[in-house]
């Protein structure tokens, strides 16, 4: 389910960049973009993500800008999904990031 909601997501950001993406690319793009991150690199994958669409997406004849716009919107995006979910968790469960950090830092 996670990589069908990835892919889904991908397109709908290639769209955004005025592209008309094949679903084979962006496959493509994911699967490359997934074995990129693999790779031990900085925290977040931060530039290892982005070179690693930009590298799937040349194979394609895209422009590096537009492929690099594409790659810095969808892991933006994927930090502000996650952030935001977090946050949804913490704050149903009743708690508050200070209490959480003070029970860790208590054990």
């Amino acid at each position: 389910m996670a990589w069908i909601m990835a892919l889904i997501e991908n397109y709908f950001n290639l769209m955004i960049s005025s592209l008309k993406p094949a679903w084979f690319m962006i496959i493509f793009a994911s699967g490359i973009a997934s074995l990129g991150v693999a790779v031990p690199s900085s925290p977040g994958g931060i530039g290892v993500l982005e070179a690693s669409y930009v590298g799937a997406f040349a194979l394609f004849g895209i422009e590096t800008a537009i492929a690099l716009a594409f790659a810095l919107l969808a892991h933006s995006l994927y930090y502000v999904v996650t952030t935001c979910l977090g946050v949804y968790g913490i704050m149903r469960e009743g708690e508050t990031l200070s209490h959480l950090y003070h029970r860790l830092i208590d054990r």
